[in-house]
């Protein structure tokens, strides 16, 4: 019995039993004993969220209070031996409660035997039947570098920083800052508060994916060790998802998950579906920082072309806001994908973060997101050679840094940088005019430009970046500039965070359609 007891103080937490052939489904109800530890141990959740976001004010009220002294330390010491009983307390409490359920007992010891066979089958037929906490969940695939090599050819190039192996006060400062409450401004999604209140959303978005479309959920482990929570739908070979030969890969936004974000909208265009929770969202064991992101995104492609059968000419990749850093990775290291599709995304997150903090601690805010939060993403993006198209929201409050102003979209500055690396004789400083001048137009027309089509008819399968433009007349140059923009840029008239229409989600142009349009 006792055992059993301890089996099910250290278990994960239940959410829900699955509809399947041995089950209705139904929602996991914890007894009463089970939900008072449940309720104590997430208020001890939300004090410790606190005290990571705010210990620079709990340092500063310590110090004006005199209590930077041996009496405050133990006054410390005290109130966490407080926190450490109330702790211990929950999880025998819940623990016990688990106990005295019969559901909970079947599901923790079928958990047991899925561990202990380490069989490949087992855990896929298990993540069917339950919807659990993944902590002590094996991981179903580890990442493999030279099985990764042998479809992502493209280049492994790390983002520059601004690192020094020197001390300095400015580094440490930076240091303290940006690995407690910096990553966690720019990753709100990783604050337990947040993810606290939207376990009930995202247990139901588990719900719709798996019981509704079919999904199967996995478990990754990237090159750091992380583990990467992922859920899969299959769409190839049914004749009512024409698109669901390609697989759609997505990455989520700084609060999304893809319980509710960008798996949606690409079901929505009948495509098949791959998505995968940030490090430390949801599920995701890690942190976010570009690094572990990087490495998530590396074990994803992995599944995606190893254990999953898809070819990199087959799979697209859409991303909403801060994902488009690990897209345009995605992209940098498999030039090979069919596509590119950044929503709401942005060439670089420092001009953001400047604009977000006092003008005071500018230098610190730079030095910190260089050093340890540099999402540069256009230099990703420049490495990669397939079609790409950004979508822009024309009322975006996120990443303008003047709502007043239009073009201070960074999805402009973004696409400026794309198209003079691509096409750098056409877009001299005149055509950059022309093309800003038609994303202020109101309804940002579209002209057919024939003649523009008929000279990049002639480029298709050559690589970026293309000579076109040269000694081109000044009024062809500017059409076949706006030509490309309207190409590379389609508008949506919606704030940051409204859903994008699933219509709106499609393979993006490039030269090659022209010539197969031609033939």
């Amino acid at each position: 019995m006792m055992i059993s007891i301890i089996k099910c103080v250290l278990g994960p937490q239940l959410h829900r039993i699955y509809k399947s052939n041995e089950s209705p489904g139904s929602t996991y109800v914890p007894n009463a004993l089970e939900a008072a530890g449940d309720g104590l141990m997430k208020w001890l959740s939300v004090i410790r969220s606190i005290s990571w976001i705010a210990w620079p004010a709990i340092g500063i009220y310590f110090y004006k209070r005199g209590y930077l002294n041996a009496d405050g330390f133990w006054f410390v010491v005290k109130f966490l031996n407080i926190l450490l009983i109330g702790w211990i307390a929950a999880k025998l409490f819940r623990g016990l409660g688990r106990w005295r359920n019969p559901s909970y007992r079947t599901f923790v010891a079928g958990l047991e035997q899925v561990v202990r066979d380490d069989d490949d089958q087992q855990r896929a037929r298990f993540l069917r039947l339950y919807d659990f906490d993944l902590h002590a969940f094996p991981a179903d695939m580890a990442f493999d570098e030279s099985s990764f090599r042998s479809t992502c050819t493209g280049a492994h190039q790390e983002i520059s920083t601004q690192r020094s192996s020197s001390w300095s006060f400015k580094g440490t400062l930076s240091y303290l800052a940006a690995h407690s409450f910096g990553i966690r401004m720019m990753y709100p999604g990783m604050v337990e508060l947040l993810q606290g209140a939207l376990s009930p959303a995202l247990a139901d978005g588990r719900q719709k994916l798996i019981e509704e479309h079919g999904g199967q959920r996995t478990r990754l482990e990237s090159r750091l060790g992380d583990r990467i929570d992922a859920i899969f739908v299959d769409r190839r070979g049914n004749a009512a998802f024409p698109n669901g030969k390609t697989l759609v890969i997505t990455c989520e936004g700084n609060a999304a998950f893809l319980e509710v974000g960008g798996p949606l909208v690409a079901l929505g265009a009948n495509y098949s579906v791959l998505g995968w929770n940030h490090p430390g969202f949801g599920q995701s064991t890690g942190r976010p920082y570009p690094d572990a992101e990087r490495a998530a995104m590396e074990v994803v492609l992995q599944y995606a072309f190893v254990e999953l059968g898809f070819l990199p000419q087959e799979t697209m990749i859409y991303a909403w806001s801060i994902g488009g850093f690990t897209a345009t990775y995605a992209g940098m290291r498999c030039p090979r994908l069919r596509g590119i599709v950044l929503d709401a995304s942005f060439d670089d997150v420092l001009p953001l973060a400047l604009n977000a903090m006092p003008n005071s601690i500018g230098d610190l805010v730079e030095h910190a997101i260089r050093a340890h939060l540099n999402l540069h993403s256009v230099d990703q993006l420049l490495h990669y050679p397939g079609p790409i198209l950004l979508v822009r929201r024309t009322q975006d409050e996120v990443i303008a840094t003047d709502r007043s102003d239009p073009l201070s979209n960074r999805g402009v500055h973004l696409l400026l940088a794309l198209l003079r690396h691509r096409y750098p004789f056409v877009f001299d400083a005149e055509t950059c005019n022309a093309v800003k001048a038609w994303l202020l137009s109101p309804a940002e027309q579209a002209y057919p430009y024939p003649d523009a089509k008929l000279l990049l008819r002639s480029y298709a399968g050559k690589r970026y970046p293309l000579d076109i433009g040269d000694n081109l007349p000044t009024p062809l140059r500017t059409r076949v500039g706006l030509y490309l923009a309207q190409q590379h840029m389609v508008s949506f008239s919606s704030t940051h965070c409204v859903p994008l229409p699933s219509a709106m989600l499609k393979v993006p142009w490039s030269e090659a359609q022209l010539a197969e349009t031609d033939a």
